[in-house]
């Protein structure tokens, strides 16, 4: 089943408990992720509040900083990663 808006991809309902649960899984499989990826950060567009933030990486979900959906997308790395990995190879 699909909650958003097939037009504005915005959710179509109140999402709060769905994403609590998405909160508690988070809280558990961000800390088993591996080490090479643990401190990676993406950018990412949040389809309801209309908003660019970053979150750790995850295969699946990521996390508004603005509004707390998980109804975004990924749009790449965040820049923070792109320059730490151009000083790891000067």
């Amino acid at each position: 089943t699909n909650y958003v808006c097939p037009i504005c991809s915005k959710s179509l309902a109140d999402m709060s408990d769905y994403f609590s649960r998405i909160d508690a899984y988070m809280k558990d499989s961000l800390n088993h992720m591996p080490e090479e990826v643990a401190k990676v950060k993406n950018l990412i567009f949040c389809a309801d509040c209309e908003k660019r933030s970053t979150a750790p990486f995850h295969y699946s979900y990521h996390r508004c900083a603005h509004c707390r959906s998980y109804n975004t997308k990924v749009l790449g790395r965040a820049q923070e990663n792109v320059q730490s990995e151009i000083k790891g190879h000067e």
